[in-house]
């Protein structure tokens, strides 16, 4: 790896983490609201309402539990997928930027992929940390990874992979493409020059076709990761959603993780784009 590449695939995790600090409470009422199997009929309470709850019960920090793991997963997962997506794209469309919105889909969900499927344990400890209402689960993210490796193996630490890799394939796909689709076409417009304001206007439209598209299969991830209901595997986790919730139940939680990704997306990608423009390497 030459060190330009280095340097990209550090600007990539360095801007997720700090995107994800600012967004933790937020991915700490979705995690919530999407662990609650009641139906809209039996009082599924929303977004305010859960947050409420959560600050009721267990404090003002408790919207920051599993911070610690948040931050490793965007350390490593949104290095990896971050980094290599450049890689990924050049490999499948060339150095064109303007190339097929399909190559740069294949690109993304490529990178995701491999990223989410290497780094999955941290995901399971972000999930089991935020999702539990009683009292203090963990008393670490690094005794998380130990309790879950000594009660349930090197499985228990990967479980949901599927679905969690899915949900990469598809998050980082829609992102990272539609991102570069719509920077391109402002570009192209000419009515913005490169700078932060392309890149405030696409990654807000990014941001919200990521919710979009990922709300579904998030919810099955973090029911299946946190393991709080018997499931026969993720299609079955996806089935009863739906039998007893109906499709809404699949896109619960929708709010808050557009107002999670959404900022997610446009924080991290300014400054990454700021940090390689720093660092005179080329913008996404």
């Amino acid at each position: 790896m030459s060190m330009d590449e280095s340097i990209r695939y550090a600007c990539g995790g360095l801007s997720c983490m700090g995107a994800a600090l600012v967004t933790n409470p937020i991915e700490v009422v979705k995690t919530r609201l999407q662990l609650n199997t009641q139906t809209v009929a039996c009082g599924s309470p929303g977004m305010i309402a859960t947050a409420g709850s959560v600050i009721r019960s267990e404090g003002f920090l408790a919207l920051w539990k599993g911070v610690g793991a948040s931050l490793l997963r965007e350390g490593t997962y949104s290095t990896i997928r971050f980094g290599s997506y450049k890689n990924f794209k050049n490999l499948f469309i060339g150095p064109d930027d303007d190339g097929s919105f399909g190559g740069k889909l294949l690109a993304g969900g490529c990178a995701g992929g491999i990223g989410s499927a290497i780094t999955t344990p941290t995901d399971v400890v972000r999930v089991r940390m935020q999702g539990s209402a009683e009292g203090t689960r963990y008393s670490s993210t690094s005794a998380a990874f130990v309790e879950i490796a000594r009660t349930q193996g090197l499985r228990g630490l990967f479980r949901g992979t599927a679905p969690n890799v899915t949900r990469a394939v598809i998050l980082t796909a829609s992102q990272l493409a539609s991102y570069d689709e719509a920077k391109r076409a402002i570009e192209r417009s000419g009515a913005v020059r490169e700078g932060m304001a392309v890149h405030f206007l696409a990654s807000t439209a990014a941001g919200l076709v990521t919710a979009i598209t990922t709300t579904p299969v998030d919810c099955v991830k973090t029911r299946y990761m946190n393991a709080s209901v018997a499931y026969k595997g993720p299609l079955d986790c996806a089935a009863q959603a739906l039998r007893s919730e109906g499709l809404r139940g699949l896109y619960k939680g929708f709010l808050p993780t557009w107002m999670r990704i959404g900022p997610h997306t446009v924080v991290s990608i300014c400054i990454l784009e700021q940090l390689l423009l720093i660092t005179g390497l080329k913008p996404m």
